[in-house]
């Protein structure tokens, strides 16, 4: 990855190209690819950015966008919620407990799943995010879904289930 990746005008870059493609901001662009993966959105808008300005482009820019554009809409549980949503779509997309390697496919939707490096909620560091992290997946774990449950989004009513007893009330989320 180039060392221009992460200048200190990398969210301006990132929101010019992401704009340029029709949308307000990675949160928007984001929610409006229903169905697709942190990386499948990824690659759309490296490809729409060309050669050039594909070279700065990297996912993680995209999460981190994703979440700090969420929490200025006061929207961040709605985008944590919807980045495990499309995680475990990724990961699991038979369902939860379906398919092969499931101990390994839970184990990447766990640890794939992005959170916020740059946001804070509620005073929140990387830690906390971990932690919250760690807990909404004890509590899916304890509800023990079907078989065949993979949310297609964050609207789902396993997630909705697991987010109200696990997500703070605080200001800077719904």
């Amino acid at each position: 990855m180039a060392v221009e990746t992460w200048n200190s005008d990398w969210q301006e870059r990132f929101r010019s190209l992401v704009q340029r493609l029709g949308h307000d901001d990675a949160f928007e662009l984001v929610m409006s690819r229903e169905g697709e993966s942190f990386g499948e959105v990824f690659g759309s808008l490296r490809r729409a950015a060309g050669t050039d300005d594909s070279r700065f482009l990297a996912l993680r820019q995209l999460e981190e966008a994703f979440y700090v554009d969420a929490q200025r809409k006061g929207k961040l549980r709605e985008a944590f919620m919807e980045a495990l949503a499309r995680t475990l779509c990724q990961y699991l997309r038979h369902g939860w407990n379906r398919g092969k390697r499931l101990r390994e496919r839970h184990i990447d939707a766990r640890t794939r799943w992005p959170t916020p490096s740059f946001v804070s909620y509620a005073g929140w560091e990387y830690d906390d995010w971990k932690k919250l992290q760690q807990r909404t997946w004890d509590e899916i774990e304890s509800i023990r879904p079907p078989d065949d449950w993979c949310p297609s989004d964050n609207k789902d009513p396993i997630l909705q289930e697991v987010f109200s007893q696990i997500w703070p009330d605080s200001d800077g989320g719904e």
